[in-house]
């Protein structure tokens, strides 16, 4: 649906990395009429950092999983875009969260794609909307402004999807977890350390997120036990961080682990078990599906094979 001056209208959902670099190489190409929306109030996706958990100030969930002291697991030089580099990164190469946002709020000042986002904006939600005679997908995209609560309804010829996977959380089921009288938290909450100081907490999983925040933790906290089901990791731990199996239930403040043993005593459970996700706006009609946290049916992981028009 080429609006009267023949060009494509896409429609950008996310205004992170992702969501940016689409808009920047959308707005450069003449043949496309290019709108984003963002329903935070900047730009910058999960690297924007933010002490605040739980609801926002338009009493959603807070979208950012960005805590104090991360660093990128990547060296700055290889996080460039190749059209923007400037990112250099001096000893230790890999950056704070800060320098990253920096980085990609020049990128959007130097390509001027500010122009085209739309801030504090929602998207409820998108329908594929059928092929009229000319062949061509159709998209209705319904919005709603978060300041006025105001609904708009709009057609493009296409869809990017940059909301990002950092802000649904996989909570795993746990036998006997509801017994525990402690602080139970999910990555996606953790801001801090000081937080914790003098606790002993158990972290569940040894991903990247789950070494880093525990790591982190042993700053403050007494005691950090690393819960995993892989292999001993070999690398060197803090002295207070200790390698413990991977949970079989929970009893009040006892864990007991799957090679039989227990840890005891625990104030805070903290889970760094991931994200699953969600596209909470996409109609069913749309064609995608996720399951056990597989989206399908996309090509290359990346286009929509039932409507090309998205990606």
């Amino acid at each position: 649906m080429a609006n009267q001056e023949g060009k494509i209208k896409v429609c950008v959902i996310g205004a992170g990395a992702a969501g940016l670099c689409a808009v920047r190489h959308l707005a450069a190409n003449t043949t496309f009429e290019v709108t984003a929306y963002e329903q935070t109030n900047d730009i910058g996706g999960t690297w924007i950092y933010k002490e605040q958990v739980g609801l926002d100030d338009n009493g959603l969930p807070i979208h950012s999983s960005m805590y104090q002291n991360l660093r990128t697991n990547l060296p700055a030089k290889i996080m460039n875009f190749p059209d923007y580099i400037t990112m250099e990164g001096q000893e230790p190469s890999c950056v704070s969260h800060q320098e990253v946002l920096n980085y990609l709020k020049d990128y959007a000042q130097h390509f001027d794609v500010h122009r085209y986002i739309e801030l504090n904006t929602k998207v409820e939600s998108v329908q594929f909307v059928s092929s009229d005679h000319s062949n061509q997908d159709k998209w209705s995209v319904q919005v709603r402004k978060l300041k006025t609560e105001e609904m708009e309804l709009r057609y493009f010829d296409a869809i990017m999807v940059c909301n990002g996977h950092y802000f649904d959380p996989y909570v795993p089921t746990i036998t006997g977890i509801e017994s525990f009288p402690g602080l139970i938290l999910h990555s996606h909450a953790y801001r801090k350390p000081d937080e914790f100081s003098g606790k002993t907490v158990l972290v569940l999983g040894a991903g990247s997120s789950g070494i880093d925040i525990g790591i982190d933790l042993s700053n403050q906290a007494t005691r950090v036990y690393l819960s995993h089901n892989h292999d001993r990791l070999t690398s060197s731990l803090p002295s207070n961080m200790i390698q413990v199996a991977g949970i079989e239930s929970i009893h009040e403040t006892t864990f007991r682990l799957k090679d039989g043993t227990t840890v005891d005593a625990i104030d805070v459970f903290l889970l760094c078990t991931g994200y699953t996700f969600n596209f909470p706006f996409l109609d069913k009609n749309c064609g995608i599906k996720v399951d056990s946290n597989y989206v399908t049916p996309l090509y290359k992981h990346f286009i929509n094979i039932e409507h090309p028009s998205m990606c």
